[in-house]
């Protein structure tokens, strides 16, 4: 978390160039599609349906509202203006 801080500081201090921001962006981004990537690899969907109906309506039902969240988050250009400003 220091470590966190430190570099957030010195983005919003103008110490880190900007060539090297707009790379960790899209660094990070591919980092985070790798790692949920590994944890689907990981998910034992049998061992899923063997708990029960509930339980995997819990994980569709999750999914399809965080997809709806995605969804509008898109359409409102939310995460459009959020990643311009990432960059700046």
């Amino acid at each position: 978390m220091i470590g966190f801080a430190a570099v957030t500081t010195a983005n919003s201090l103008g110490l880190i160039p900007k060539p090297v921001t707009t790379g960790a962006v899209s660094l990070s981004s591919w980092l985070m599609v790798i790692d949920i990537s590994a944890l689907g690899v990981k998910t034992n969907l049998m061992a899923m349906l063997e708990l029960g109906w509930r339980h995997v309506a819990v994980v569709v039902v999750e999914t399809l509202f965080l997809l709806a969240m995605a969804f509008i988050a898109l359409k409102s250009g939310f995460v459009m203006e959020t990643l311009s400003h990432a960059s700046i």
